[in-house]
């Protein structure tokens, strides 16, 4: 069956190559044509003369050092591919391992999205020689499969666990402090575009680590370098001359020359510290937790595991019944939700979001009366919630309710000025022919 490899998406990056000019000539030496002879000529005075001065134990071992890097760093470097479409097509992407033992696996969000199982491959030896034929991977009859655990959009980092991870895998170390600027950096790309072979890698010089805008769009701790990178190498890793890791590969500028960004190995230690209790979950909240991060990052059928686990531990878990509700909701089987609403707030009466649900189930259904109280119980307890008032605000504007509506939307911006529910109430505004007003909150 033929393959075709499709590059993230997520990353929606151009090649960079760097631009290569003509050598000079090696040495400036000039030669003299129809030189005289010279005869016996006089001996020079002999003056002491300095010694040369030494070279450093580093500088006579660079090649070394740098072939050693890689292959100490190759082992911490794994390839993620999605199991393959009846077409054959899947994405790919780089990670790096975070503990053996665990079976932990770091890479970026971007290259799980979507996507709940991958299959990870580390590097093989034939010999002393890594094996870089893509093909040789996919004859793997029994690929180590890994599942995500937790992914944060925000620093677009995620973490999975490989519940075997191949032989010959080892753990990177996280560097201990942030990289400085003119600090030489390496990077291995397990399938980079543009190479047709595989552990690729890439070295270059730290330019800044600040924050700024990351691949997420979000700020971050970032690690600017002129490290050259390509689709395909997001979520490798990015080490100092010491093999610690001070990075995770994210993206690079479109419109910039050599502007590559790695997400700061002190985010991924925040990111460890929020995700450590989801990696092993016990007890229900963990679970339950670990579910509304799944939900919110669209990861529905994940999130409906970690629920139904929750539940497991603790029949009585109002929030994982409710949570629940929300995921039948998104998935339109509005019955069924209405059902976990009901169970939750028999077990918790106050619970403002199996309000809200219902409510939405039932506009959904066209039972607006019962709607509009829903969504009115859900406001009495928790009047500070924006979204509550937008949501009832657009069962207004569908019921032709132009008034409640924008004083439900009027509610919401003072509480969350948002460009979502700027957006909203603009939209109703111009229905309203308020035109002046509705400019204003659409200009944002």
């Amino acid at each position: 069956m033929k393959k075709t490899h499709l590059t993230l998406a997520f990353l929606g990056l151009y090649s960079v190559s760097p631009l290569f000019a003509g050598e000079p000539p090696v040495g400036g030496h000039l030669i003299a044509m129809n030189r005289p002879e010279v005869k016996n000529p006089a001996k020079p005075e002999t003056k002491p003369q300095p010694a040369a001065p030494a070279k450093s134990p580093e500088a006579e071992k660079t090649p070394a050092v740098e072939k050693s890097l890689f292959m100490r760093t190759l082992p911490s470097t794994c390839w993620l591919r999605s199991v393959p479409d009846a077409k054959g097509n899947y994405i790919y992407g780089s990670g790096l391992v975070l503990d053996v033992d665990r079976g932990l696996v770091i890479t970026t969000a971007g290259v799980m999205t979507n996507y709940d199982k991958l299959i990870c491959d580390v590097p093989a030896f034939d010999g002393g020689d890594v094996v870089v034929e893509a093909s040789d991977y996919y004859k793997n009859s029994k690929p180590a499969l890994g599942t995500v655990l937790y992914r944060d959009n925000r620093r677009n980092l995620a973490i999975l666990h490989v519940d075997s991870l191949p032989a010959g895998a080892q753990a990177v170390k996280l560097a201990t402090s942030s990289a400085q600027p003119g600090e030489a950096v390496l990077s291995i790309a397990a399938k980079g575009q543009g190479s047709e072979g595989m552990w690729i890698m890439s070295q270059g010089h730290v330019r800044m680590t600040y924050q700024r805008t990351g691949n997420s769009g979000f700020k971050t701790r970032t690690v600017e370098s002129d490290l050259p990178c390509n689709q395909g190498c997001a979520g490798g890793p990015l080490v100092n001359q010491r093999g610690e890791l001070i990075g995770v590969v994210d993206s690079f500028e479109q419109n910039a020359r050599l502007v590559s960004k790695a997400i700061e190995v002190g985010e991924l230690k925040a990111f460890l510290e929020e995700c450590e209790r989801f990696i092993d979950p016990q007890e229900a909240g963990d679970f339950n937790d670990r579910g509304v991060a799944h939900y919110d990052n669209g990861r529905f059928d994940a999130a409906m595991d970690d629920f139904c686990e929750a539940l497991q531990l603790d029949a009585d878990h109002a929030l994982a019944r409710s949570n629940k509700g929300w995921v039948f909701l998104v998935r339109q089987d509005y019955e069924t939700a209405i059902a976990e609403f009901d169970q939750a707030l028999k077990l918790q009466p106050e619970l403002a979001s199996a309000y809200h649900g219902r409510g939405k189930c039932n506009a959904a259904l066209g039972r607006n009366a019962e709607a509009l109280k829903d969504m009115t119980q859900a406001i009495r307890r928790r009047p500070q919630v924006a979204e509550l008032y937008i949501s009832r605000g657009k069962l207004h504007r569908q019921l032709k309710n132009p008034t409640q509506a924008l004083a439900d939307m009027t509610r919401a911006v003072d509480l969350d000025n948002s460009s979502d529910n700027l957006f909203c109430r603009g939209q109703l505004l111009g229905e309203m022919r308020l035109y002046e007003e509705a400019q204003k909150d659409l200009a944002f």
